[in-house]
């Protein structure tokens, strides 16, 4: 999973930067960075519950809930 996460963050990084419209469209930073958020926000959200239901929610939980309010405050 985290090779994809890093694909879709590569793949980001290019559409938010390229210059060819032809190789990929411009996409402009606030769209990106807007994506990129909803897409962490997703990613935290379903791996805080999949550990909860797996049992070690108590010991995953309080470094999901620091990582979440990071990505909070960059707003």
């Amino acid at each position: 999973m985290l090779s994809q996460l890093k694909s879709v963050n590569d793949w980001l990084d290019k559409i938010g930067s390229s210059k060819d419209e032809v190789e990929a469209p411009r996409v402009s930073a606030e769209t990106v960075d807007r994506l990129r958020k909803k897409i962490y926000e997703y990613l935290l959200t379903h791996v805080e519950s999949a550990a909860a239901a797996l049992g070690s929610g108590s010991q995953s939980s309080p470094r999901v809930r620091a990582a979440e309010t990071k990505s909070k405050k960059v707003t």
